[in-house]
């Protein structure tokens, strides 16, 4: 059964908390086994930045620890934090606060969300298609040029950015 990202259950259910307009905002990932969610007033837990200058209308939506998706084998599936929608883009995010080894699993959590969200929504498409990696302690990384980075894009069709600043 392919799993709907759209079903409004990965969002705090108040519009005023999961959608903005905001030229600046951030996201959040600092309770633990809660979902990831967006912030206007603590910057200092923001994870990543979001550079919103044209004020669009942007949608987030919780995915890592929210919806439900299975292996096979009955196991959860590894998930990105989350995904940004606004005027026929979508930009999947992972959030990590790590010094070692967040790349790897970073990417691999931001591969296996994309395929499964293509999988589950083949008759959705977007002018825009990102996936950003944001670390907060490594806030600009040279990743984008390595063997994994074109894997990724090989899999995805979407380069990664390693860097805790999201452009819109």
């Amino acid at each position: 059964m392919a799993v709907d990202f759209f079903s409004g259950v990965c969002q705090n259910g108040d519009s005023a908390q999961d959608v903005t307009t905001a030229a600046t905002f951030g996201l959040c990932d600092d309770r633990p086994r809660a979902r990831a969610y967006l912030d206007h007033a603590t910057p200092a837990q923001w994870v990543a930045v979001v550079d919103n200058r044209s004020e669009h209308e942007v949608t987030f939506t919780s995915i890592d620890n929210c919806l439900e998706i299975r292996r096979s084998d009955g196991n959860m599936e590894s998930r990105c934090d989350g995904m940004l929608t606004y005027a026929g883009s979508i930009i999947f995010v992972e959030l990590k606060e790590k010094n070692r080894s967040f790349l790897e699993e970073g990417l691999g959590q931001l591969e296996t969300t994309i395929l499964l969200f293509a999988a589950a929504h083949p008759e959705r498409t977007y002018l825009t298609r990102k996936a950003y990696l944001a670390n907060s302690r490594h806030p600009r990384f040279a990743a984008g040029r390595n063997t994994r980075a074109q894997q990724f894009r090989d899999r995805t069709g979407i380069t990664p950015l390693v860097e805790n600043t999201i452009v819109l």
